[in-house]
């Protein structure tokens, strides 16, 4: 729940998450929108085995997703995906 407050209000007290939550504000004014809400555990039974690393479980429900770690982008190739698409209008 505490995700969903946070995002909804777009604010926190907590400093890092405070940086964050700008990031996320000036690039959602630019790019795109954010919606969050809460799902009960009981509703949502893949990300609450996921959550509480119960992977045995999350693998039973889901036997498509990739057994390794996908590399996350760098901020650089980040930011650069993003002027790319805004000067050429190419969505990366």
């Amino acid at each position: 729940m505490a995700t969903v407050d946070i995002i909804t209000k777009g604010r926190s007290k907590v400093p890092s998450i405070m940086k964050l939550m700008r990031k996320l504000t000036f690039h959602a004014t630019h790019h795109f929108v954010i919606h969050a809400g809460h799902i009960a555990g009981v509703n949502n039974s893949i990300a609450n085995s996921f959550s509480r690393h119960q992977m045995k479980k999350f693998r039973t429900l889901t036997p498509a997703v990739a057994t390794e770690r996908t590399p996350c982008l760098t901020e650089s190739r980040i930011m650069f995906s993003i002027v790319k698409s805004t000067c050429y209008g190419i969505i990366p």
